[in-house]
């Protein structure tokens, strides 16, 4: 019978403490946190991305310690803990802003990158991103209060269904 990923990963990790490979250690830490959202075990989660965080501030490497507050911001939002992903998140930004990484290896998502690209370009496209947002934020804020007033009326009818 083959050992499930998770036992894998243990196995791995186990091995490269007892060899003193902390960046390896991190890497899995990392990935077994991966498994373990992937399996909705959040707290166990949370355990492996704060021990990998912690090496990753242990050996210096700030890429790695970025990356690691990111993934717990996204597991303290799934957990309910906002605030918590919030802080993380934004030290997150704040190490990634200060290695003055290029835009291609920021962790944005690639419609806002090829816009930044645009707008980079020069300042007609510099105007043009910032008519286009003038003109499309009340319709993103409509949608919003939309898609806000569907789901309180969809947990009202849920609720009034459930008695």
């Amino acid at each position: 019978m083959p050992s499930s990923p998770k036992v894998l990963y243990q196995q791995a990790l186990d091995l490269k403490r007892q060899l003193g490979k902390r960046s390896s250690e991190a890497t899995l830490l990392s990935s077994l946190g991966m498994i373990n959202d992937s399996l909705r075990q959040y707290p166990k989660a949370v355990e492996c991305y704060q021990q990998s965080l912690e090496i990753q501030q242990q050996i210096g490497d700030r890429r790695g310690e970025a990356t690691a507050l990111q993934n717990l911001g996204v597991i303290y939002h799934k957990c309910g803990r906002v605030r918590e992903g919030f802080a993380v998140t934004q030290q997150a930004i704040q190490i990634l802003q200060e290695l003055d990484l290029p835009l291609e290896a920021m962790p944005y998502p690639n419609w806002l990158k090829r816009t930044i690209q645009f707008a980079q370009r020069g300042k007609g496209q510099l105007v043009i991103c910032f008519v286009l947002g003038i003109v499309a934020f009340p319709f993103a804020l409509v949608g919003l209060v939309g898609l806000m007033a569907w789901r309180i009326v969809q947990g009202w009818v849920m609720r009034t269904q459930g008695r």
